[in-house]
């Protein structure tokens, strides 16, 4: 009988904590972690992955880095079809909305400040605060 090895492929720059969702636009991968800091990735600009290489590949690079996204760290996110929108619900029970701009930068565009919990059915919303642009959670 043999016995098989799962083999993973590491990024150095990855998420320091556990990775709890993704999200995919046409264009990119949005990460999530019990880290504060939320990770862009493209998928259009990357190669394949050879396994009989031991060369590092990175066929998603990373291209944007949102710092402090959610100061107790970020467990749901949620892209729009088109890829223009998404939603980052973080621990401390806010959920934030981000826009793409011309540039494909994503930018903060509002929160709805609030208590939420996950659970297997979706969200329960406990209470709500909204705030749009100005000032953000």
């Amino acid at each position: 009988m043999s016995k098989q090895y799962l083999q993973t492929h590491t990024i150095p720059q990855a998420h320091p904590t556990d990775i709890y969702s993704l999200a995919v636009t046409p264009t990119q991968l949005i990460s999530a972690s019990g880290s504060s800091t939320i990770r862009i990735h493209s998928t259009v600009s990357g190669g394949s992955i050879n396994p009989e290489s031991a060369t590092d590949e990175n066929p998603f690079p990373e291209v944007q880095v949102l710092e402090k996204s959610h100061s107790l760290g970020c467990h749901h996110v949620c892209a729009a079809r088109e890829g223009g929108v998404f939603a980052s619900v973080g621990f401390e029970g806010d959920v934030k909305l981000w826009s793409a701009g011309e540039d494909g930068a994503w930018t903060a565009k509002g929160c709805i400040k609030g208590l939420w919990f996950a659970f297997a059915g979706g969200f329960h919303l406990v209470s709500v605060d909204v705030v749009l642009q100005n000032d953000l959670c």
